[in-house]
């Protein structure tokens, strides 16, 4: 989600906030000109008063429903009051996702491998900019670095680099190493993160270490890898002795493009895994899935052998779950695999939800397509 659709969803979430306000007064009103039989409603209206000029009270969560209730009179809580009494409630569910990235860090174009001519630049203040004594040497780049939406904290806190051609790469401080590689790391060795071409970081994160665990977490814990012969879009390989590298995976054509892979099947249940294009035509690879494959080699474009981090989505794993003690499972986020696969299922309206053999392909892809473009700046 880009800035500006934040920008007009957060305009439109005012809007109906201040239309509750209003018709939340015009039944006040409403109530005093025409009093209900039995109802006091000078009374009522001082508990109001009371409940606004106190904490605003939690809303009970009905389990069977799925809804939060008042703790008045169980109606149910819309917009942040009750629709039946019209009591405002606090819904913990709000508050954390108000607080949640929407986008996806590792699939952004900004993290793109190669250098665009699109990637928007801040500009360079002509004053003010102190260089920081671990750049002494290296002042250009770090004007770069800034220029690219990195902070002055970051740079010094994960050691940006930057190049034209390799973009920026972060080394992993010991928080991110612990949280992360503790059992692949041994004594001494170092994390390279690739970061992309621009940085976009959050009011609050100041240091970026939000925006590293972000593409960290979306591009290599939790984006799955569904079945065998599919590479990972993201790897974690080593490179030398002590160095480990993550990066989009180098051996894909496009890795940022969410809606290149693809299966189909046909009637003899035989699965045929490829790509499709932006026309929606299926190309069939070498490898061929069928339901009753027990082990197949892997494919001749699988040569990068990645590594897995700490807690990462494994679905080999899923054999083993039933001889695993529940304590010793790991948890992780489910995704929707045609997210990552290309999968495209018929008419939700036909009642026997075929799989189309021949679809169209819904471009998933938020890349732009001139990646090999060279950067102007």
């Amino acid at each position: 989600m880009d800035l500006i659709e934040s920008a007009v969803l957060r305009e439109q979430l005012a809007a109906k906030e201040n239309e509750v306000r209003r018709l939340r007064n015009a039944v006040k009103q409403l109530a005093l000109l025409n009093p209900v039989e039995g109802v006091d409603v000078a009374s009522e209206s001082s508990e109001e008063d009371d409940d606004s000029e106190g904490d605003i009270p939690t809303a009970l969560w009905d389990e069977g429903d799925c809804v939060y209730r008042c703790l008045h009179c169980t109606g149910e809580i819309e917009g942040g009051a009750c629709f039946l009494c019209l009591r405002e409630h606090i819904t913990p569910d709000e508050n954390v996702h108000d607080s949640l990235p929407a986008d996806n860090q590792a699939f952004s174009d900004d993290r793109a491998s190669k250098p665009r001519g699109t990637t928007p630049l801040l500009e360079r203040p002509k004053f003010g900019v102190v260089t920081p004594l671990s750049y002494a040497n290296r002042s250009e780049e770090y004007a770069n670095l800034i220029r690219r939406g990195a902070t002055r904290a970051m740079c010094e806190q994960f050691n940006l680099e930057f190049t034209q051609n390799g973009g920026i790469y972060a080394w992993a401080n010991q928080d991110i190493l612990d949280e992360f590689m503790t059992s692949i790391a041994k004594e001494g060795d170092q994390w390279k993160i690739y970061l992309g071409r621009r940085i976009e970081l959050d009011e609050e994160d100041l240091d970026g270490t939000q925006f590293i665990e972000g593409i960290l977490e979306d591009g290599v814990l939790f984006c799955r890898r569904e079945g065998r012969g599919i590479q990972p879009r993201w790897v974690t390989v080593k490179d030398g002795k002590t160095t480990w590298v993550t990066r989009p995976n180098p051996d894909m054509k496009d890795p940022l493009f969410l809606g290149e892979d693809a299966f189909q099947v046909d009637e003899q249940r035989q699965w045929y895994f490829g790509t499709r294009d932006a026309n929606g035509t299926f190309h069939e690879s070498e490898e061929q899935y069928s339901d009753s494959d027990s082990e197949e080699e892997a494919g001749p474009n699988q040569q990068l052998t990645s590594v897995h981090l700490d807690n990462e989505y494994d679905t080999e794993d899923d054999a083993e779950e039933q001889n695993t003690p529940e304590e010793n499972v790991d948890i992780c986020l489910p995704l929707d695999p045609t997210l990552y696969l290309g999968i495209f299922i018929g008419d939700s309206m036909e009642e026997d939800m075929d799989w189309e053999e021949d679809s169209a392909g819904c471009d998933m892809s938020s890349c732009d397509s001139d990646f090999d473009a060279e950067e102007s700046d």
